[in-house]
Parts: C-alpha cells; sequence; structure tokens
C-alpha cells in the first residue's frame, strides 16, 4: 500500500509540475503575441507616417503646379498689355 501511496505523490509532483511548464509556457506565449503586436502597431504606424510624406509631396507638387500655371497666364497678360 505504501508504494501505491509513494506513486500518487509522484504522479502529482509530476501533474504539478507540468501545470506550471504549461502556465510558463502560456506566459511566454502571451509575452510574444504582445511583442509581435507592438511591432506590427510600429510597422503600421511607419507605414502611416510614409504615406503622409507621399501624400504631403504629392499636395506641394499640385500646389507647385498651380503656381506655375497662374505665373504663366500673368506672365502671357503682362505680354498682352506690352504689346
Amino acid at each position: 500500500m505504501k508504494a501505491a501511496g509513494l506513486g500518487k505523490t509522484s504522479e502529482q509532483n509530476e501533474k504539478g509540475e507540468l501545470k506550471a511548464r504549461v502556465a510558463e509556457l502560456e506566459k511566454t506565449c502571451y509575452q510574444y503575441r504582445n511583442c509581435n503586436s507592438v511591432m506590427e502597431l510600429r510597422a503600421s504606424l511607419d507605414k502611416i507616417e510614409q504615406m503622409k510624406t507621399i501624400n504631403q509631396v504629392s499636395n506641394r507638387e499640385h500646389i507647385m503646379g498651380e503656381a506655375v500655371t497662374q505665373i504663366r497666364e500673368v506672365a502671357d497678360y503682362l505680354q498682352t498689355l506690352a504689346v
């Protein structure tokens, strides 16, 4: 009977160790998920900043194009006044 009792104790210890290991692995997995989420958020933020920069450049090019058009119109107008 003592041998059977020792077997249960050993089995209980093993189960306790396995539960502790599972808890440790779950914690590690959770930490990696959080780390991956942070990395994904940073990548998304970088992409957004990149798109904002591209949009600003596009807007500036459009404004410069309009300014050049207006300057040409004024130049043409001045040319007609000079004639």
